[in-house]
């Protein structure tokens, strides 16, 4: 294995999310792979640790290799330490990745600034092989020459008709992360990806982007996901199964709760799925298996609004299986969108109270114009002006006519939520 030094960082945000998901998998599962073939590596996580800027400026001066995940919301800053490295790196080359870069990989194209450009949900393989193309290591995958498309003669863009096999699948568990960390912001939780890609069109969600020829979904290894709740359980307090529609595969899904149950498996877990893709009896071996919450997307109980979204549920479907949690006597929490094209207040506010009534939890998220950029950037349109949108720079306080700044953070951070 080649000792060339090599950097990951994840770009600083002016606030520490409230899901450390992201870091965990699309950054700390990337870093885990890389690391498996490289081990001069080096990993700056900014968006959870306050770091000075000497030890980014010495880390950049001795790195021959920067790998950036960018994010919606870290783009403006990720083009400025992109800028930084290359004022005095100049031979230095910059790989990025991330939500970011798939959703708009002409936009980062244009700015001339990034050697390689991973447009795509494969980070880890893509990498790799990028790895491999610079320093001439050997690489434990064939094929690689056909994951590749010459933009010119500075840029590669990867297509993804190539994916990390299942069983090599990275763990955000590596001791170059800042776990300590991902455990304060995360109340004690780890997050694994167990699944990716999803059937479903819903027109807001980026998986079709990310793993557009993968949406027959691509499932974990039930045994690996065994050996790392082992490994794990003596660090944190449960496990979230980060997946795009867990259930998809019933028996697959099956297969891990009747494992879990073998097991006598003691670490309470959750997951995220959809309404459509649970009933009675696998709830009931769920919640058996350890299953301590589940998420579903509800985004909201506007007829209407799920119809323009392409969620393809209705809100009758949704009260009835959030009932059927309650009658099971399982935690179910509804994932909710503010900000949706045409929402009202009125739209927002009799949502709330349905989940009030029905005595389930719900958490808000904005609504982000991910699906518009990438339909904008596919047509090589300027989306400058879109970059703004999605920043956390700007404390953003309200995009709903009839509700006021204070009910609007309100609505995002309710008090005393607690993930």
């Amino acid at each position: 294995m080649k000792k060339e030094k090599i950097l990951f960082l994840y770009p600083p945000t002016v606030y520490a999310n409230h899901s450390m998901f992201k870091h965990f998998t699309y950054f700390g599962e990337t870093v885990d792979v890389v690391n498996r073939y490289y081990k001069n590596i080096s990993v700056l996580d900014c968006a959870v640790e306050q770091i000075e800027q000497k030890v980014i400026f010495n880390k950049f001066k001795e790195s021959k290799i920067l790998i950036m995940e960018i994010e919606p919301y870290n783009i403006d800053v990720s083009l400025s330490l992109g800028k930084l490295y290359k004022s005095f790196n100049k031979n230095g080359k910059i790989i990025v990745y991330g939500t970011a870069i798939t959703i708009m990989p002409n936009y980062f194209k244009k700015q001339k600034l990034f050697d390689y450009i991973i447009s795509d949900g494969n980070f880890a393989i893509s990498i790799l092989g990028i790895l491999h193309n610079i320093f001439g290591t050997e690489y434990p995958y064939e094929n690689i020459s056909k994951h590749y498309q010459l933009i010119d003669d500075e840029y590669v863009v990867t297509g993804n008709d190539f994916q990390l096999p299942v069983k090599d699948w990275g763990i955000g568990y590596n001791k170059l992360l800042p776990l300590d960390k991902y455990k304060y912001y995360n109340n004690g939780m780890f997050e694994l990806t167990v699944q990716t890609g999803c059937p479903f069109n819903c027109s807001f969600c980026s998986e079709k982007v990310l793993f557009n020829k993968f949406c027959g979904t691509k499932y974990r290894d039930v045994e690996d996901i065994i050996k790392v709740i082992r490994n794990i359980s003596s660090d944190f307090n449960e496990i979230y199964f980060s997946a795009t529609t867990m259930t998809i595969n019933r028996k697959w899904t099956e297969n891990l709760c009747n494992r879990l149950i073998e097991e006598k498996n003691k670490m309470p877990w959750r997951t995220v799925t959809r309404i459509d893709c649970v009933d009675e009896e696998l709830l009931i071996l769920m919640k058996k298996a350890g299953l301590k919450k589940i998420c579903f997307g509800v985004e909201t109980f506007d007829d209407k609004l799920l119809e323009e979204i392409n969620k393809n549920q209705n809100v009758s479907n949704v009260i009835n299986v959030l009932s059927l949690c309650n009658k099971l006597n399982i935690k179910a929490k509804a994932l909710l969108m503010l900000g949706i094209p045409g929402q009202t207040s009125k739209s927002v506010y009799d949502t709330v109270k349905i989940l009030k009534e029905l005595n389930v939890e719900y958490r808000f998220k904005e609504y982000s114009p991910i699906r518009e950029a990438h339909i904008l950037d596919s047509k090589n349109s300027d989306i400058s002006d879109m970059i703004p949108i999605f920043s956390r720079y700007e404390y953003r306080s309200n995009s709903i006519p009839g509700i006021s700044s204070e009910g609007y953070m309100e609505l995002l951070f309710p008090t005393g939520y607690v993930r």
